[in-house]
């Protein structure tokens, strides 16, 4: 009787066991695959690393002039009036474009609900894609809703907001770095960076809003303002949204 007892007793302990880790190995190692273990991802962001480094000399000479276009509205035409550094400028921000995808997706930034058909795998390929996108609706409103301004007028309001995405880049680098240093939670360092973003797309549009101002009325600037910026960022925040 105390046999039987004892092993009553023993069975109502387990009972109510169940296995947590998946059954099938293959599982288990998908499970604990990290960003950076994905080939694509690893390729990406060596290379990501080279044009950083390649780019430095060309950041460290342009710093000081995008200061300057961040708090002079002059000096974005002195910028764009200099062939050299405008041609700099524009070659900085081509470079920064893969860093800044492979940042946003590391972190999440661009997260809609169809994303979860894409496998992980391809996600920084995607974002990057969805990035280009983006740059080429904005050229596409650009072309068919220009301001009648003159040509070097027009090339500054078109290139005006490469300034910002370059600091944006740069300081986004720069906090990924902080968080791997400090005890910060993914989620932390991504309402981090996606108030930078924020911040940083609102100084543009400001200061594209400023010379705007200085060609037309008030009326078409704020017309030219939301074609031109607002309504291809619009679309871009709205996928996550409607899908």
């Amino acid at each position: 009787i105390q046999s039987q007892t004892r092993q009553l007793m023993i069975d109502g302990i387990f009972k109510g066991g169940s296995l947590e880790l998946p059954a099938n190995p293959e599982k288990a190692i998908q499970a604990t695959t990290a960003w950076g273990d994905f080939l694509p991802n690893s390729i990406l962001t060596v290379l990501a690393v080279l044009i950083i480094v390649a780019a430095m000399p060309m950041y460290l000479r342009l710093a000081p002039v995008i200061n300057n276009c961040m708090i002079r509205r002059k000096a974005n035409t002195d910028l764009e009036h200099s062939m050299s550094l405008a041609r700099q400028r524009n070659l900085c921000a081509l470079l920064y474009v893969l860093p800044f995808c492979l940042v946003a997706d590391r972190f999440r930034l661009f997260n809609p609900g169809f994303w979860t058909n894409i496998p992980e795998m391809w996600s920084s390929l995607a974002t990057l894609g969805v990035f280009l996108i983006f740059c080429l609706l904005r050229a596409l409103f650009f072309f068919m809703l220009r301001p009648p301004v003159h040509q070097e007028a027009a090339d500054t309001i078109h290139h005006l907001p490469y300034n910002f995405f370059i600091r944006l880049t740069s300081i986004m680098l720069a906090t990924v770095g902080i968080s791997t240093l400090l005890p910060l939670s993914e989620a932390v360092v991504r309402s981090v960076l996606l108030w930078e973003t924020a911040v940083f797309f609102l100084l543009s549009i400001i200061r594209t809003s400023y010379f705007l101002s200085q060609h037309c009325s008030g009326l078409a600037t704020i017309s030219y303002l939301c074609a031109l910026e607002i309504l291809p960022a619009a679309v871009l925040v709205a996928c996550p949204i409607l899908f």
